[in-house]
């Protein structure tokens, strides 16, 4: 071995010691503080060095929605800096059909389904890790309609088998295994989009913070730092030990798929005795039968008006007014809100998609709301067999002629966002990393973080 390489390999083990020892001062004397790796000593003694294997460290999250179970397994990367939060990365992630809310009354089901899943999680962390990797179960949109009794009951036994050695060698806590609500699913997503953009690691203003809007099939969610002082909706979280007002709010039942029985409702309303009607949010030639609140099914054929598409959601979407609203300003219905001048925002999940199809997103992923209002309305006179023609899946066809009218009227009536605003991005996606709530999850979980709502 030549005398250089000796210095380098003697340089990493110096590193390397110097890493064990969790030393307080870099090479220039300055603090440090325990427990993150010095980059000053990468540099000089070389490539290789950095966090070894035996400094990662692992979380197992079970991702648990309506219609399956997503399992991540997320690896973290300590911090090469004191004002840095580590690096989480997805190292597996694999999804699990059906729902846990599948397996009420059936525990041995559940049993089966829940070692399934943590056959594959033990896979894919290394053994000797696996006692002090922490696992989390969390619900959402599914397990949130279940009765109370059966919730208590399904997330019980989650909780017998997660605590079963035999069965998940991982660290278990109680408050690990549980069912999100909306507005905690609001800030996790908050939480994951300002950490993909490093917002964290530097001593950013509150004001540099971007808000999260995002399109469930359920529900839809708005989350950001006001700059006025809040009257409700506050969820306070804090992260290397700054802690942030949050406005955060979960419109259940005004996700993409319930949206169309919101106007299947006022269609039934407006045509009593009636089973059979024509949806203006629907393209002509395209049909579909859904069931109304009191039981009954209603069978609706499209009728490509897009004006009466707007006149219904617009009935739906609108603020309250007067004594109605207190406090002020209002969103849907009487339901407080603060401004969103000035602050930018990205628009994820069932938010994108219609806005791409009608070619309303910018370059820079900016959401161009005049521009997706004009083509939606433009794409709402079409009958299915032109929107097939024209590039677009027939079963998307009526879907995107009403999410491309609903997210305008949201945006300007409901949420008051000027007609010709450039702050909201239209994309999942910061880099090559998803705005996920799961991410959010475990960067407050993983890092010793804190999330909890403000009761007023």
């Amino acid at each position: 071995m030549s005398r250089f390489h000796v210095h380098i390999a003697l340089g990493c083990l110096l590193a390397a010691a110097a890493w064990s020892a969790t030393l307080d001062t870099d090479l220039r004397g300055r603090p440090v503080k325990r427990g993150f790796f010095s980059s000053a000593k990468c540099k000089i003694f070389g490539s290789g060095c950095g966090p070894s294997e035996d400094d990662l460290t692992y979380g197992v999250l079970f991702d648990a929605g309506s219609s399956s179970t997503k399992l991540r397994v997320y690896r973290v990367t300590p911090s090469e800096s004191s004002g840095s939060l580590p690096t989480l990365a997805i190292v597996y992630s694999q999804r699990f059909d059906p729902g846990v809310d599948s397996f009420v009354n059936d525990e041995d089901g559940l049993r089966e389904y829940l070692t399934s899943i943590l056959d594959s999680a033990k896979e894919n962390v290394p053994e000797n890790k696996q006692e002090r990797t922490p696992i989390y179960l969390f619900a959402t949109a599914g397990m949130r309609f279940l009765s109370a009794d059966d919730a208590t009951a399904l997330v019980d036994n989650i909780k017998e088998v997660f605590q079963n050695s035999s069965l998940s060698p991982f660290l278990y806590k109680p408050a690990g295994v549980g069912i999100l609500s909306g507005e905690e699913e609001g800030v996790y997503s908050w939480v994951a989009a300002n950490y993909l953009l490093g917002f964290f690691n530097e001593n950013r203003p509150d004001t540099e913070a971007v808000g999260v809007l995002e399109m469930g099939g359920g529900s839809t969610q708005i989350t950001f730092v006001p700059r006025n002082p809040l009257y409700d909706g506050e969820f306070q979280v804090t992260v290397r030990g700054r802690t942030f007002e949050l406005y955060v709010h979960s419109y259940l039942q005004f996700g993409i798929n319930a949206i169309n029985n919101w106007v299947a409702q006022i269609l039934a309303e407006r045509n009593p005795r009636q089973r059979f009607v024509h949806n203006p949010c629907m393209l002509k030639g395209d049909e579909k039968e859904v069931k109304l609140q009191n039981g009954l099914e209603l069978t609706m054929d499209g009728s490509s008006d897009p004006d009466q598409c707007k006149d219904i959601l617009t009935t739906i979407l609108k603020p309250e007014t007067g004594i109605r609203c207190e406090p002020k300003p209002c969103a849907i219905g009487s339901v407080y809100q603060p401004d969103v001048d000035d602050i930018q925002f990205y628009a994820t999940q069932g938010f994108t998609y219609a806005p791409a199809t009608l070619n309303a997103i910018e370059d820079d992923e900016t959401l161009n709301l005049e521009t997706l209002e004009e083509n939606a309305s433009r794409h709402c006179r079409r009958t299915l067999k032109q929107s097939v023609k024209a590039g677009i899946k027939r079963d998307l066809g009526s879907t995107t002629c009403l999410m491309g009218e609903y997210i305008p009227i949201l945006f300007t009536t409901s949420y008051n966002f000027p007609t010709d605003t450039t702050n909201i991005k239209a994309t999942s996606n910061i880099g090559d990393s998803s705005i996920d709530w799961g991410l959010g999850a475990m960067v407050i979980e993983l890092t010793g973080n804190q999330v909890r709502r403000r009761r007023r």
